[in-house]
């Protein structure tokens, strides 16, 4: 793509991510409910690949405040959002508990009423700085080169880790999520809309980050179930373990699956390569 396409196309979307961003904290203020927090959270993710590639192009200090007021926002919806997964599963489930559900509705309740405070706009100045970019032929190539860089290290980052996520503990598995997500917003920035559902790299990326997600969505019930100490929740424990062979499953073929396409392969976890080893 030529360099002057690729600048337009980021700062077109830039800055509908950024009046995105500002509709949905008044939104979450004056609502709160599941899905404006889950929009806004991702909005934010989106945002902040779109300021960290065009670093070199906008005002630092406008750089700085934005990061510290996104990670501030994302904190503060982390612990509301993790209960929004696990009520989404509770409530799925068949003749759950009505106690068990009101238990977590009212934790969240509790943690929403803290996070709300904590939602604040962009400021006016910073908002405005984010807006303003150094055009012309020069800063749009140095923006595209940057962009390959990026892209470069996310795959070399996910190719090294593929043959071994199902060995590395939750925090790295945790990590390399966040990288296949990363790597996938930079992907879609490549792409026209037209094409994106069309693209297989970008297919691979997405099937990665669902079924790891889905699996750290099970974790994420498994904590909420567990906190509220009650016994009605045992059952439902035992039904979200029955799941991990299912997860496991749908996340190895996905790995595979990209690996492949990069010339990789996954590796069983230690247990299932003991497991299947010949006895003498």
């Amino acid at each position: 793509m030529k360099p002057d396409r690729f600048f337009r196309r980021w700062q077109r979307r830039k800055t509908r991510l950024l009046a995105e961003s500002q509709a949905l904290i008044r939104q979450c203020r004056a609502g709160g409910d599941a899905e404006q927090v889950h929009q806004l959270r991702v909005v934010l993710r989106r945002l902040r690949l779109f300021v960290r590639l065009g670093r070199p192009l906008l005002d630092p200090a406008a750089v700085s405040a934005f990061r510290r007021w996104a990670r501030g926002i994302s904190k503060a919806l982390s612990s509301v959002r993790d209960l929004d997964v696990a009520l989404e599963w509770l409530t799925a489930v068949p003749g759950v508990d009505a106690a068990l559900v009101a238990a977590c509705l009212q934790r969240r309740e509790r943690c929403w009423r803290t996070a709300r405070d904590k939602l604040s706009p962009l400021p006016v100045g910073v908002l405005a700085a984010l807006s303003e970019v150094r055009g012309g032929q020069k800063h749009a190539t140095a923006l595209a080169e940057r962009a390959e860089r990026v892209e470069a290290k996310l795959r070399a980052t996910v190719k090294a880790a593929l043959p071994h996520f199902l060995r590395l503990p939750p925090e790295e598995q945790h990590t390399f999520r966040r990288t296949v997500r990363w790597w996938r917003y930079r992907r879609e920035l490549a792409l026209p809309r037209r094409k994106l559902t069309k693209d297989r790299l970008l297919t691979l990326l997405t099937a990665v980050q669902e079924a790891t997600g889905n699996e750290q969505n099970r974790a994420l019930a498994v904590h909420a179930l567990s906190e509220t100490k009650s016994p009605a929740a045992a059952p439902l424990l035992a039904v979200l373990e029955r799941e991990t062979t299912a997860r496991r499953a749908a996340i190895t073929a996905a790995l595979r699956s990209l690996a492949q396409s990069q010339g990789g392969r996954v590796c069983p976890p230690k247990s299932v390569r003991q497991a299947s080893a010949p006895q003498e």
